[in-house]
């Protein structure tokens, strides 16, 4: 007899224990999502390439993300890792950012000379 039960007996009150069974919760929870097989599920787009024209950049973040790369770049020139390729695609997408203002369009340019010069 539980505590619960006891209680209720002092107090006059008619208990029952019913006993139900529990169902398997992650089946349940399986059927009622209906997942279809994994081979059959649609497969999602590959990310797409940024390109030259397109920037990952926007106006809010744009001068952070300047400021990295002035000094990744420097970085670079004394201990390449990334190599010149790379960071001249990076300058080149942020400088297709819209709504870049001229002092940021300098900074970058400043980036691309030293970039051709090493």
């Amino acid at each position: 007899m539980t505590r619960l039960h006891a209680f209720a007996t002092q107090l006059g009150l008619e208990t029952r224990i019913v006993l139900t069974p529990i169902e398997d919760p992650v089946s349940t929870i399986a059927d009622r999502i209906q997942m279809p097989a994994l081979s059959k599920q649609k497969q999602r787009p590959a990310k797409q390439a940024l390109t030259e024209s397109t920037s990952p950049y926007t106006i809010k973040n744009l001068d952070a993300a300047i400021a990295h790369l002035e000094q990744a770049i420097r970085f670079d020139c004394t201990a390449p890792v990334f190599g010149q390729c790379y960071w001249h695609a990076r300058v080149r997408q942020a400088c297709c950012t819209h709504g870049i203002t001229p002092v940021q369009l300098r900074r970058l340019k400043r980036l691309l000379a030293i970039l051709t010069a090493s």
